[in-house]
């Protein structure tokens, strides 16, 4: 024992098992595999027209056709007579809904059958989440229903005379009783036909049951009430038949009372025995191909389909005993397809190629064969992955009774021939009759044929063993690649731990990262779930539109996954990416192909269309999956190839997009819209389809984890970066790998700091975060009385900014004076920086020449602020040359607080030859000692100018900007300007000025005006605020000389509005070009003014009122009437407009997009039509 134990102890390992070195061996090679059995899945769902089988006859019982027909023109007789019947009751008072049920009972009760009437109430199908694989009766509803909304079956049995009562075969010929039609009374005479042949016949042995279900609330909701009282024992006589819901008087009374007949209509529910089969008669229109055709439909609920023998037996009478062409549905924009074509030549000729070889070989059909079997094949499944009967014969199969809908197409005109119609009714009725006799020949339900089956013609099919072939080949590489994934994963562990390469394909347990990527799959499944389960909430929300309902559950989707991810914990909870974390995917994907592979192939045990076509979908989407920031880093045409596939497949993958896409293919783009995809899927729930449940619980959740996969980081940046602003920052709340993504992404940052010792950390710990910032703006509020300490503070912000902000392209440092140290270290650190926004600390001199380190400079703004004397020229070795310059690359300057006595300035102004844009705030001086020389070289190419409040510099600058400057197109004066400087300015014309705003000029009069109305005639904007000395004089010279080109004018707080009347009205008259206007706070404007002036400016698209106390109601009428261009308009403030001006202004005006009035002043119509109209009303 011992010595055996030691040779099995110490010789070789055991051999494998065949099985188990084919799993090995198939894992290793999965790629291949999965290549191979992908395309063999394919090609075998393409073939499957041509493996198709001939239809044949399982149950000999049936016997078709074994005897001669016994109807006769007499049958035909009998059922003209009710159709004339019925098509006459129009144009008599008869002709209602009671009227046609009381001529089909008495022609059933002519025949010595039982007439009964069924009562039914319509009944909404609405979703209920728990209805899904339920029986039908569970659905039932008898509350909230209408006594006067129903409607009333009509029922006719006839008891076989060799029969026990236990089996039944039944007739349904649906009839909409408020509105007679010839068709329907066509169909009602076949039934009547056959009907009346079986009242006399010896041979009948099973019961049968004629339905003439009303079909005006549907076919189907008729049909299924019957079915379900069918089923469900009622002990109620037809008097007591609702009564406890509608006690009033029952029109069903009348209609027993009135006939006149010998026999009685039944009191009660007339029941037969088990149903052995079911018939849904119709007759369409005509026929399209101009001779009398019948139409098969057999698709049931959840791709349930009847007895293939049912079919068989109806095709063969029709074709070769009636001569009847029979045909069953197609999808029609297949049959165009050229590479279908072209594909459908080649296996045909492959064919021929096979008998030559072997004449026993019968593979390939014609190619017009294979294009016409792909398109039936095509419809039989994508009807039964649908789950939505085609007919109410699917009311039949959710009691496991065999049933199918004939619908016969009568040649051209048919109807019209009487000798036409006689010999269409008579085909038609023996056909039934035959189909009666072979159903009537079984002793036993149909069980011998296919359940499982799908059509490729009316004579052709395509067997469960056969169609399976094609799945299964899909799917197999779905676990194949999933097991080479996780065996690739795990042995790469094992191999780092070891420090040696781990073999090919050994399973190994070391490496437990699949309960992370398990958990992630877990969560994305049970989202599915909840998105599933939204639209029973939102079929709650009364008078939702489609698309509204569609925006409404695309949201709560979306809110559903945030808070999910925040509550259960995200998977992707990482806040930094590190190189195993980058390596989990391949785990991730292998979970997400197991789940997709389960879910497959459950669906398939549950309706196999819904399964094959999925599988279609998302295999290659799972396969091809793969992280694109590598692809895209490659570029490589085999990684940028498999990136464009992954975009394009996940693109078709989403379920509302495909579905767009796919109406859109086959419809056209003129008709598809995002409600469409609400009112598809509500058919799905309304009908318990598990197609609905595989689209939330395993489709979407599979898209959504390989989307997660495939996008790479930078995109998922870009999304965050488009994002508006009130929203993009709760991204941030879905997972850390989120928050650090929406940190990486964003350029912009602005804060405001408070001096606290735990500042600075806190400021170090929060720029870490966001590495790749290009603009920052820092406020401290300034304390005068500790300007050195903050001096320091500062220094120590702009070190922090410096060295975590290398990228940083603007900064706006409003923290305090800063020293020419910190500025050194920001020029070495952000190389880049184009926009600089400083507080410097008062010195004589101020030294600016640290500029020259910022080569990239384009924007400077400097704010001088008071502090200690510092000479800083012997820190940085910096000197104060006289006549020294650089060559500056400055386009815009801003300086604000130069004192008078402040000097140093000059070697700026000598080197901003480039200069644009110049702005000089709260200025005593120019920062040159007093004098001006220096200032006047950075004017040459200067074209837009600020003066606020300069008021002891503004005559000079002035000056010689109109010495020095020929490029000045706009200028800004606020609070300064003597009568003077002002009239020199505008009298010594070197420049073209388009643009002039002046605010609180307290010396600006009609002389100024005119001097700008006559040297200035292209100007285009004139804004003027506080203008006490101005008269309508000159404002109307001015309008007059820009009349051709003003495009802007401004008159605030301007009193010579309320002074002279009709200066508005001349205005308007004037300036007909006119596009913004802005009268705010003139608060003595009133609506005549007003109007005058709108009348003729009718191209304004901006209107600001705001502080205009004098407005009502009439000056909104007057913008509606007159601004039929207006865009934006701002009237706040303005006490005489209410809420009702608000809301007519907002209702009335169709161009309108923005709104700025108090917030209690918007009613909740306007509040709707406004986000109807993309409105935003801002208070």
């Amino acid at each position: 024992m011992a010595e055996g134990g030691s040779e099995t102890a110490t010789g070789a390992k055991p051999k494998r098992k065949p099985i188990v070195w084919l799993g090995i061996f198939l894992i290793s090679h999965s790629f291949l595999f999965s290549v191979v059995f992908s395309a063999a899945g394919v090609v075998a769902l393409l073939l499957l027209p041509v493996l198709a089988k001939n239809t044949y006859i399982s149950e000999n019982a049936l016997m078709p056709g074994s005897v001669a027909s016994m109807l006769s023109n007499q049958e035909v007789a009998e059922a003209n007579r009710l159709v004339n019947d019925l098509t006459h009751s129009n144009s008599k008072t008869l002709g209602s809904a009671i009227g046609s049920q009381r001529i089909i009972a008495q022609h059933m009760s002519n025949l010595g059958a039982e007439v009964s009437f069924h009562k039914f109430h319509p009944q909404l199908n609405q979703f209920h989440p728990l209805h899904f694989f339920s029986s039908p009766d569970s659905g039932r509803v008898e509350q909230n229903v209408s006594c006067a909304l129903h409607g009333v079956n009509t029922v006719g049995i006839i008891r076989a005379p060799r029969g026990d009562g236990k089996e039944a075969i039944v007739l349904v010929t649906p009839f909409n009783s408020a509105k007679v039609n010839l068709n329907e009374a066509f169909s009602l005479g076949i039934a009547y036909s056959v009907f009346s042949l079986l009242n006399r016949v010896p041979w009948l042995a099973k019961d049968v049951i004629w339905l003439v279900p009303d079909s005006q609330f549907g076919e189907y909701a008729a049909v299924s009430a019957w079915l379900r009282d069918y089923h469900t024992p009622v002990f109620s006589g037809l008097g007591t038949l609702d009564a406890e819901m509608c006690p009033e008087s029952n029109n069903l009374y009348g209609m027993n009372e009135n006939l006149s007949t010998e026999r009685a209509i039944y009191d009660g529910f007339k029941r037969a025995g088990t149903m052995a089969a079911a018939l849904v008669i119709k007759v369409a229109d005509r026929s399209e191909h101009f001779e009398d055709s019948l139409g098969i439909y057999a698709e049931a609920s959840n791709g349930q389909m009847p007895n293939l023998d049912l079919i068989n037996v109806v095709n063969y009478l029709a074709v070769h005993r009636q001569g009847l062409r029979v045909k069953v549905e197609k999808v029609w924009s297949l049959l165009g397809l050229k590479w279908l074509k072209t594909l459908g030549e080649i296996l045909e000729s492959l064919g021929h190629f096979a008998r030559s070889l072997n004449p026993d070989w019968k593979f390939g059909i014609p190619a017009a064969d294979y294009v016409e079997g792909s398109a039936t094949l095509a419809s039989s499944l994508y009807n039964q992955a649908l789950g939505i009967p085609t007919g109410p014969h699917g009311a039949f199969r959710d009691y496991q009774v065999d049933a199918i809908t004939l619908e016969i197409f009568p040649q051209f005109s048919s109807l019209e021939n009487i000798a036409r119609r006689n010999d269409l009714l008579l085909r038609s009725a023996r056909l039934i009759e035959g189909v009666i006799r072979s159903v009537n020949n079984l002793l036993e339900k149909f069980h011998q044929s296919f359940f499982l089956y799908l059509l490729t013609s009316p004579a052709k099919f395509v067997s469960v063993g056969v169609y399976m072939i094609a799945f299964a080949l899909l799917v197999a590489p779905l676990p194949l690649v999933a097991a080479s994934l996780y065996v690739n994963s795990s042995n790469s562990d094992s191999s780092v731990k070891k420090g040696k390469p781990a073999p090919s394909a050994i399973i190994t347990l070391e490496s437990w990262k699949w309960l992370y990527a398990t958990k992630k799959a877990f969560i994305v499944h049970l989202w599915g779930s909840v998105v599933s389960l939204l639209p029973y909430f939102i079929c709650q929300i009364p008078s939702c539109t489609p698309t509204t309902s569609f925006a409404i559950w695309v949201s709560l989707s979306v809110l559903s996954l945030v808070v999910m991810y925040v509550v259960l914990a995200s998977p992707s909870s990482h806040a930094n990416e590190s190189q195993s974390q980058r390596e989990e995917w391949p785990i991730l994907k292998s979970v997400t192909l197991s789940a997709a592979f389960t879910g497959l192939c459950l669906m398939s045990v549950i309706n196999f269309a819904t399964a094959e076509i999925g599988g279609l979908l998302m295999v290659p989407m799972c396969l091809m999956a793969h992280p694109l920031k590598p692809d895209v880093k490659a570029r490589s045409i085999r990684t940028l190839s498999r990136a464009v596939c992954n975009l394009i497949l996940g693109f078709i993958g989403f379920p509302p997009l495909a579905f767009i896409v796919l109406k859109a293919a086959f419809e056209g783009t003129g008709s598809t819209n995002v409600g469409d995809f609400w009112s598809w899927v509500e058919s799905l729930w309304a009908w318990n389809s598990a197609t609905y449940l595989y689209i939330g619980m395993v489709h979407l959740p599979c898209w959504a984890l390989e989307m997660d996969k495939a996008l790479c980081d930078e995109l998922v940046q870009e999304v965050f970066q488009r994002l508006p602003p009130s929203t993009s920052s709760t991204v941030s709340l879905v997972s850390k790998r989120w928050l650090h993504l929406y940190r990486t992404s964003t350029t912009s940052l602005s804060l405001r700091l408070t001096p606290h010792h735990s500042t600075l950390p806190s400021l170090s710990s929060l720029l870490s975060h966001y590495p790749f910032l290009s603009s920052l703006s820092l406020l401290l509020p300034s304390d005068p009385t500790t300007a050195a300490k903050n001096t320091a503070f500062s220094d120590h912000l702009l070190l922090l900014v410096s060295s975590f902000c290398p990228q940083l392209r603007s900064l706006r440092f409003l923290a305090g004076p800063i020293s020419l140290s910190s500025l050194t270290s920001l020029s070495s650190s952000c190389t880049h920086l184009t926009s600089l926004c400083i507080n410097l600390s008062r010195s004589r001199p101020l030294f600016l020449m640290w500029v020259i380190k910022f080569p990239s400079l384009k924007e400077l703004s400097i704010l001088v602020c008071s502090g200690d004397s510092v000479d800083p020229n012997w820190e940085h070795g910096f000197s104060a040359e006289e006549d020294s310059a650089a060559e500056l690359g400055l386009e815009s300057l801003c300086l604000s607080g130069i004192g008078a006595g402040d000097w140093g300035f000059g070697w700026l102004w000598r080197s901003c030859r480039k200069l644009k844009k110049l702005q000089l705030k709260s200025c005593e001086g120019i920062g040159d000692g007093g004098s001006f020389s220096s200032f006047a070289m950075c004017l040459q190419g200067v074209q837009e100018l600020e003066l606020r409040t300069c008021r002891a510099i503004i005559d000079g600058v002035l000056l010689k900007v109109a010495e020095n400057c020929d490029s000045l197109t706009s200028l800004l004066v606020y609070d300064g300007g003597s009568r003077d400087g002002l009239l020199k300015f505008f009298s010594r014309r070197r420049c073209n000025l388009r643009k002039l705003d002046f605010r609180l000029p307290l010396d600006l009069n009609n002389d100024h005006l005119l001097a700008v109305a006559k040297n200035f005639r292209s100007i285009s904007s004139i804004k003027l605020q506080s203008c006490c000395l101005v008269s309508g004089e000159g404002i109307k010279a001015l309008a007059i000389a820009a009349s051709s080109g003003l495009e802007e004018l401004a008159l605030v707080n301007c009193d010579v509005v309320e002074r002279e009347p009709g200066l508005l009205a001349t205005l308007g008259q004037n300036l007909r070009q006119l596009r913004k206007l802005d009268l705010s706070y003139n608060e003595m404007l009133v609506d005549k003014e007003f109007a005058s002036m709108l009348v003729s400016c009718n191209g304004l698209v901006d209107l600001r009122l705001r502080g205009c106390g004098g407005l009502t109601y009439d000056a909104m009428v007057s913008i509606f009437k007159s601004c039929k261009r207006l865009e934006s308009v701002d009237i706040m403030h303005c006490s005489g407009i209410q809420a009702e001006a608000i809301q007519f202004l907002v209702l009335s005006c169709p161009q309108l997009r923005q709104v700025q009035v108090e917030q209690s002043k918007v009613t909740d119509a306007a509040k709707t039509w406004a986000s109807c109209k993309f409105v935003a009303a801002d208070a």
